[in-house]
């Protein structure tokens, strides 16, 4: 194969691209993948976390006599899918220590939701599922966990803000926000984290 030549009559020669530049692009690419994985997981994870908040609301909100049995089991099985939220959260995130985390959000879960649900059971919900979504998506470190909070702590407020003017709307109004808002606090954090050039 006949090299290429330069005006000149020389032989061209092609420096490889930039080391930084090339660090840039894989870094770039990684955090793409990152991110679709991290969407996928709050996606299942909302759709199971919704059903959560169907079941306690429902199983709360029911009556008693020969309704009380339909309301034990309603609240059974939400409380049962609870870890299960937060494991679908982590191992499809890929957190390294999946079982783990999901073990530590579901506890995170309980210390919040139980005080808060004695006064405000939607809002104790929403807090709770947040709080443990935290800990349970894969965190790297690009991301923070107090930016995290802040994220939930919106959406405990938003929840609050709906519940004041439409207690009706207020009481799945916050139900597929808390993973959303982890989600996008990440990526606006991760894209901070990769240069422009």
């Amino acid at each position: 194969m006949t090299p290429e030549r330069n005006l000149l009559g020389h032989e061209a020669v092609h420096s490889p691209a930039p080391t930084s530049y090339r660090a840039t692009v894989t870094e770039r690419a990684e955090e793409r993948r990152a991110n679709a994985r991290k969407w996928v997981a709050v996606a299942l994870a909302t759709v199971l976390m919704v059903m959560d908040f169907i079941l306690f609301i429902f199983g709360f909100a029911t009556g008693t006599g020969e309704e009380t049995i339909l309301a034990g089991g309603m609240i059974g099985i939400g409380l049962g899918l609870v870890p299960g939220v937060f494991v679908v959260a982590a191992l499809v995130s890929q957190h390294p220590r999946g079982f783990r985390a999901a073990a530590l959000a579901t506890l995170l879960w309980a210390v919040v939701f139980v005080p808060i649900s004695i006064v405000n059971l939607p809002l104790a919900l929403v807090a709770g599922f947040g709080v443990g979504g935290v800990v349970a998506f894969r965190r790297d470190d690009v991301h923070s966990i107090r930016t995290r909070l802040v994220a939930v702590l919106i959406c405990v407020v938003y929840t609050l803000v709906v519940q004041r003017f439409s207690p009706a709307a207020g009481i799945l109004a916050g139900a597929p926000l808390p993973f959303a808002a982890i989600a996008i606090v990440d990526s606006m954090k991760a894209r901070q984290a990769v240069p422009d050039s």
